[in-house]
Parts: structure tokens; sequence; C-alpha cells
């Protein structure tokens, strides 16, 4: 199949993997999300998904434009490889906020574990830095930010079908696909209310 080709998929499953290097991008020690499911055939299908890279937020203190690069340099030092930091708007869920909008930072790393390592980090560097969202899995991470329900339909776009000899399951098609070129549907219409052709297996204890 080529690039051009799409697949849509109902997801059953989802796991992150780690990759020692990335073939897909060139890059080394990354997370993949693997989704799992069947298309309308009733195929297996495994995807690689590529190129995502989850974050956590600080809310931004006072000092922020003073310290930002010392306490950078200190993540860098404790094993946490940022991929890029934007300021963004959000609302606290602890408290009454009354709509009232906050500035976080927002920081993308590499890994998952890095921002594990950037919690112990910024706990030494300054322990009265609030820290929102470090224990989102990453596969969820995933979901959320695509909007990918349980169980609901996802369409590829620009995927790259693995050949035999490079699968690593046994499922009917195992493809590759960069973050940006899955997109989610919501289960409110004929085409994405329908389950695929799976199979029940009932097991009585």
């Amino acid at each position: 199949m080529s690039q051009n080709d799409t697949l849509s998929i109902q997801v059953l499953d989802t796991v992150q993997y780690t990759l020692k290097y990335d073939t897909y991008n060139n890059t080394k020690n990354v997370a993949e999300c693997r989704l799992f499911g069947r298309n309308i055939h009733g195929q297996s299908v495994m995807v690689h998904v590529h190129g995502f890279h989850t974050y956590f937020y600080i809310k931004k203190w006072n000092a922020y434009d003073q310290e930002w690069n010392a306490l950078k340099q200190h993540l860098v030092a404790h094993d946490v490889d940022i991929v890029d930091h934007t300021c963004v708007q959000g609302t606290s869920l602890w408290g009454y906020q009354f709509k009232r909008t906050q500035t976080f930072v927002k920081i993308r790393v590499k890994h998952p574990k890095h921002i594990y390592n950037a919690k112990r980090a910024i706990e030494t560097y300054n322990p009265n830095l609030e820290l929102f969202e470090t224990n989102v899995p990453y596969e969820l991470r995933y979901m959320i930010d695509i909007n990918l329900k349980g169980a609901a339909w996802c369409t590829l776009t620009r995927y790259t079908k693995r050949l035999q000899h490079r699968k690593t399951s046994s499922c009917d098609i195992e493809c590759d696909v960069m973050h940006t070129n899955v997109t989610a549907h919501e289960p409110n219409t004929d085409t994405w209310l329908k389950n695929a052709p799976i199979k029940i297996m009932s097991v009585d204890i």
C-alpha cells in the first residue's frame, strides 16, 4: 500500500512501547503508542504511532522569565530531555475559579519516564512550584489529545504497511503512521457506531 491509502479501524486496546531506535524518525530511546483493533473486514490491525511526545504543566511563577534557563539546565542535568516548551492559558480544577484562567508552562518531553525525572528534579529545585498532569499515562494522553474514545473508530492516512519480515505481531495488518495522521471519529453516525466483526470469547470460572 502506498502512503496515499487510508485505513479505518475500531480501536480495542492501546499500549505504550519504548523503542531503542526508531527507524521511522531516526531517533533513539523514544516511546510509541501502539493501537490494536480490527477493520470492517474483520482483519486484526496493529498500528505503530510515531512522533507523539507527552507533556506536563508548571503553573507560571513570578520569576519565570529570570529562572527558566536555570530550571531547564537543572532538568537536563537530571536526565530530562525537553522537546519544547510553551506558555498556555488554562484553569485549574482545584478550588473555585469562576472561569478565571491562569498561565501555565507546557513542557513536552522525549519519553514518558522524563516526566517522573522532572517531577523529582523540580521538587529539589523549588518545592513551591505547582505541577499539573504529571501522572497521565502516555497512551491515555494520546487518546485524549486526538479525542479517541474507548472502542471508537479512527482513520489512518499516509501510513506505511509493514512487510511480513518486519512485523512484530501476529496481526493480519501491521503498519506505521505519524501521530498527526490519525483522525478519531465521534460515534454519532451509522458509519462510526457499528462494531467491527470481532470475536468474543466467554470463559466461565
